[in-house]
């Protein structure tokens, strides 16, 4: 059994939309182990990206308790937990977010100049097979290399724990598949953990573990005892 890295206990999110309480997650219950390929999966409107905001520390929760290790998230204030998201936490988005006035190694080398321990930006561009490209701008590059920038970006801080939020939503099929293998690497070569938030169902034959969110709730959470590389799946 993996060691625990993140403990989330019966937690909720309400946002108040006026004189209405929406609930967006409800009585989650959650433990996210080191080193693990966890895969988060529903349809729209599930709660998977709420879960995954309040896993980075970028959200509160409304109730209940997160923990990473030794640190009580759900109590720390806004400086201890931009302390947590900079030494602890990498983020990929669906949209890359990249600065377009700056080239590919120039957008890594944002994330390495607030990180403790910074990888060598390079070296994380020449981790997704970019080395080549590090001085061409954003406007140079397909939408699958933005996509590798922007995960190069987020290992170059050495994070502990890797979020990715719909990585592949803007890319084709065959491109999506690609930055799925390039995950799968980072999480077995790096023994990093990584959480991916999907609708696709096949992503989740990739995880050690599935959790499965409706209606803002996890209805179940399945072990894989053999993980499937994407390019065994059955799409």
């Amino acid at each position: 059994m993996k060691q625990s890295l993140l403990e989330v206990k019966n937690v909720s999110k309400i946002y108040q939309m006026g004189e209405v309480q929406v609930p967006a997650l409800q009585d989650a219950d959650l433990e996210v182990r080191e080193g693990e390929f966890l895969v988060i999966l529903g349809p729209s409107g599930s709660g998977k990206s709420t879960l995954l905001n309040l896993l980075g520390g970028m959200d509160r929760p409304s109730g209940g308790n997160i923990r990473f290790q030794d640190q009580d998230l759900t109590r720390a204030s806004d400086s201890q937990l931009t302390s947590f998201r900079r030494h602890n936490v990498g983020f990929v988005f669906q949209f890359f977010n990249l600065v377009p006035t700056l080239t590919a190694l120039e957008n890594v080398q944002v994330a390495t100049q607030i990180a403790r321990q910074p990888m060598d930006p390079l070296q994380a561009l020449r981790m997704v097979g970019l080395e080549n490209r590090a001085d061409h701008f954003p406007s140079q590059l397909s939408g699958g290399e933005q996509q590798r920038v922007a995960i190069a970006r987020a290992l170059a801080s050495n994070p502990r724990l890797l979020l990715c939020d719909e990585p592949t939503g803007n890319l084709d099929s065959t491109t999506g598949r690609a930055v799925l293998r390039l995950l799968w690497d980072v999480n077995r070569k790096l023994n990093m953990t990584v959480i991916i938030i999907t609708h696709s169902q096949p992503v989740a034959r990739m995880g050690h573990r599935a959790a499965s969110l409706r209606d803002g709730r996890i209805v179940s959470l399945t072990e894989n005892k053999e993980p499937i590389p994407p390019e065994e799946i059955e799409w």
